[in-house]
């Protein structure tokens, strides 16, 4: 058994005020960014059982899980119609999962599930006010609900002498995704993720081995065009959502002191673009975001039992590039040192 349980608790101040063009305050707003003199509490606790299953078959288990979800908000000074008001609501939910594992060999296993999830609206949906994006403005919404995911996965890991691989593959279907249209936000029914994620390693000997990551993701969702809620419903995408990338490299350890590793990072033009995306010139080219790679090296000493040091150049290739949906492009060709005391 595993339980437990996690608290946040959120006390935030939010201001807002108007200069003029000699930088002096004009007027002072209700709530900045998001509203003034408000709080924000989440509690989860939380229960997992791996029980095996050895009445069915000794190489099979089963994974349960359980969790109670409690999210309060409290906000004392938000504009609402342009006059000052309050928002406050709470949320609670239980969601789980439950997995198969199955050892199929010793090197060999492999798993099967679905697990639920549940995320009450934030501060930021529902009292954010002011510009976003390129050209968007945004008001506080008050009748926003959570939303809620069902994710089904299935993978399998193998771990040989001198190679392994994880592999995993997902589908999740997602109910009253927060949205947001016009100048605010609503819940949208329906909408689905669905992907892979491949790892892996190869040992050429005990001192050099390969590695490498890939991921990929697909989205479908309803969408409200240029954001007009008394238009009919079209299909659309998430908005950002990453392209095909992944991480390619060599390590090499001579001894448990040293290690260093080139490697190459790297992502696939990203030209699926959701209505957002198309319309957001500022951080997304309008034939997408293009793909790109990096050549990076780095590498690490253990000087003592307590002091480690690492030195990284990264993008050598001095590639000018930036992640989809970012707003701006990464650091061209740099150095990064690093000393790390334990105690």
């Amino acid at each position: 058994l595993q339980y437990g349980f996690d608290y946040y608790y959120d006390d935030v101040r939010s201001e807002g005020k108007d200069y003029d063009t000699n930088g002096n305050v004009t007027s002072e707003n209700i709530q900045g960014a998001i509203a003034d003199d408000a709080n924000y509490e989440q509690l989860g606790i939380y229960l997992i059982a791996d029980t095996p299953l050895p009445f069915i078959d000794d190489k099979l288990s089963l994974v349960l899980g359980t969790r109670y979800n409690y999210a309060s908000m409290d906000a004392d000074k938000v504009v609402i119609s342009g006059s000052e008001g309050s928002i406050d609501g709470s949320w609670d939910e239980w969601t789980s999962s439950a997995h198969l594992v199955y050892q199929f060999t010793n090197d060999v296993s492999g798993f099967a599930g679905v697990s639920q999830g549940f995320r009450a609206p934030n501060l930021s949906d529902t009292t954010r006010n002011g510009d976003f994006g390129s050209s968007g403005t945004e008001t506080p919404t008050t009748d926003l609900s959570p939303e809620y995911t069902t994710t089904y996965e299935t993978g399998i890991k193998v771990t040989k002498y001198d190679w392994n691989m994880q592999a995993s593959i997902f589908y999740t279907d997602m109910e009253d995704r927060i949205q947001r249209v016009d100048d605010t936000k609503v819940n949208i029914d329906d909408s689905e993720l669905y992907g892979f994620e491949l790892s892996g390693n190869y040992y050429f000997t005990d001192q050099l081995s390969l590695f490498g990551n890939i991921s990929y993701v697909e989205t479908d969702t309803d969408n409200y065009p240029g954001g007009d809620t008394t238009q009919p419903l079209v299909d659309d995408k998430f908005s950002k959502v990453p392209p095909l990338m992944g991480q390619i490299g060599l390590r090499y350890e001579p001894n448990r002191k040293l290690w260093i590793e080139p490697y190459v990072d790297w992502a696939d033009q990203q030209d699926n673009l959701s209505l957002a995306d198309k319309s957001d010139d500022q951080r997304i080219p309008e034939d997408g975001t293009p793909g790109w790679a990096t050549l990076n090296i780095r590498g690490g000493y253990q000087i003592s039992e307590n002091l480690r040091a690492s030195l990284g150049f990264f993008n050598i290739t001095d590639t000018n590039y930036r992640h989809h949906g970012s707003g701006q492009n990464e650091a061209g060709r740099n150095v990064a040192f690093q000393l790390n005391y334990s105690f």
